[in-house]
């Protein structure tokens, strides 16, 4: 066996009836109970993508989900959209300080969430438009396109940034 694979090596990527994933190769060897994650998940989500055992060692390095067939990367796209809650920041509905502590009430794709952000360091733009915050307990919520958020939105998050 050569280690890592490619993405042309994946023969199926498929779930059982616990849910856990199972990776065969073309040259028919299985991996039970896989692992799904994303070398880089803010800068590249749709590429850099790999494939774990229980041992949390590569099996496969995905370039680009793109170059996956359709089935197997609909599998991928399921197991990060189950795994990795990162939900999308839609508005942020009420705001306060105290003691250095931010606690934000906001609409995100996952519906509405109430979090504390510890300090301004855990608030960071990815890019001139794309922005992370990060709560006390490690979460992150995305916001996609500073641009597209409310008015009052983009005036509180101004004030941080």
């Amino acid at each position: 066996m050569t280690m890592p694979y490619s993405a042309t090596d994946i023969a199926s990527l498929t779930r059982d009836d616990a849910r856990r994933l199972t990776l065969t190769m073309r040259d028919g060897e299985s991996f039970e109970q896989v692992r799904v994650l994303r070398c880089f998940p803010w800068s590249c989500a749709e590429a850099y993508i790999s494939i774990r055992n229980t041992d949390d060692k590569e099996l496969v390095l995905i370039e680009s989900i793109e170059a996956l067939p359709d089935d197997v990367r609909a599998a991928v796209e399921e197991e990060l959209a189950e795994t990795v809650f990162n939900p999308l920041i839609q508005k942020i509905v009420r705001h306060r300080s105290e003691f250095g502590v931010i606690t934000i009430e906001a609409e995100t794709s996952r519906g509405p969430v109430e979090f504390q952000i510890p300090s301004r360091d855990h608030i960071q733009m990815l890019s001139a438009t794309r922005g992370l915050l990060r709560d006390a307990d490690g979460n992150t919520f995305e916001i996609p396109d500073l641009t597209a958020l409310d008015p009052v939105s983009q005036k509180f998050l101004h004030e941080y940034l």
